[in-house]
């Protein structure tokens, strides 16, 4: 009888074992797999708050259960490379930091100067003179007739003048453009009859226009053209009228000045020479009625700078053919003159 139950209690027990193990394995698993997408988007969040190595950790344990997933396989290389991006390595001998330029920092072009600076040209426009005043004293002696040696330079029968002129240039023109006031004219007779009574003065108005073909702060070549009108006065008493006549007239002249000896030379002394010379066309309003001078000379300049004198001495001829007569004289000029 006893044998019997526990025969039976044994066969109950057997009964119910699997019944348990079937109630304790829900417990067991009872905590679902995570997906994929759950590991990728905490791998995700992690990565956004720069916690690379975490982020790696999650990402290989999420491999570790889905070993296929090319998302998986993917993420964990970009996110190695962020890491390698964030923290570089470059060895024993990391390269110096250089700080990256800005546009503050960088070099800017100048833009404030928007016109020509003389002062930044590297020429010796800067030192061109505004103001000429030249002012001077000649004299005219008559030459006799081509065709006789020895009457064409005639005896000294010569009268002396004075001669005058201003010229103002423009800053805004860089001082090459102006405009100049002028007069000339003779003061003492001469003593040949035929022209003892002579009276002649003229004086006009003039436009300049002048360039420098070589430039610096020290010496300069200058090429003048001047373009003007202006008014002639003479009498001639050997007419036995003393009666003044006056001429509308019309001129146009070419001058030029260099420091040619100190350019041939090379010697710094002659800097302060200069040749100038030049011609002057004059037509008067009435039948054939003219005038040409010419002249050459040398003058000292012995200041360089934009505010200097000047003085020299020049030779002259002229050609006059005026209402009844005509003269052909020649002459020196003893000149003075100041540039500022």
């Amino acid at each position: 009888m006893k044998r019997a139950f526990l025969f039976t209690v044994m066969l109950i027990l057997g009964a119910l074992a699997p019944l348990s193990a079937q109630d304790t394995e829900p417990e067991e698993t009872a905590a679902p797999q995570k997906k994929a997408s759950a590991y990728r988007s905490e791998a995700l969040q992690l990565v956004r708050e720069k916690k690379f190595d975490a982020a790696i950790l999650l990402l290989e344990e999420a491999l570790a259960l889905y070993p296929d997933d090319q998302d998986i396989i993917g993420l964990i290389k970009s996110v190695g490379d962020l890491k390698q991006l964030e923290n570089p390595v470059f060895g024993d001998d990391p390269p110096p930091l250089t700080e990256e330029p800005s546009y503050d920092k960088q070099d800017k072009p100048d833009f404030a100067v928007t016109v020509r600076d003389p002062d930044k040209t590297g020429s010796g426009e800067k030192s061109r003179n505004t103001v000429v005043l030249d002012v001077g004293i000649k004299s005219m002696t008559p030459l006799g007739p081509l065709d006789d040696p020895l009457t064409f330079l005639s005896p000294p029968q010569t009268a002396l003048g004075a001669s005058a002129d201003i010229r103002y240039y423009f800053p805004f023109f860089r001082k090459l453009i102006g405009l100049g006031l002028w007069y000339e004219g003779y003061f003492t007779n001469f003593d040949d009859q035929d022209f003892s009574g002579l009276l002649f003065h003229q004086g006009g108005l003039n436009l300049l226009i002048r360039n420098f073909p070589i430039e610096n702060e020290g010496i300069r070549s200058e090429l003048s053209l001047e373009l003007g009108s202006g008014i002639t006065f003479f009498r001639d008493n050997t007419l036995e009228d003393d009666t003044i006549y006056y001429r509308l007239l019309m001129q146009v002249a070419l001058y030029g000045e260099d420091p040619l000896l100190y350019r041939l030379l090379n010697y710094e002394g002659l800097q302060s020479l200069y040749f100038k010379g030049g011609v002057r066309f004059f037509y008067y309003f009435v039948e054939n009625t003219n005038m040409v001078r010419y002249r050459l000379g040398l003058a000292i300049r012995p200041h360089a700078g934009k505010d200097h004198w000047e003085a020299g001495i020049y030779f002259h001829l002229e050609d006059m053919d005026i209402s009844d007569w005509s003269l052909s004289s020649w002459g020196i000029i003893l000149g003075a003159g100041f540039r500022f």
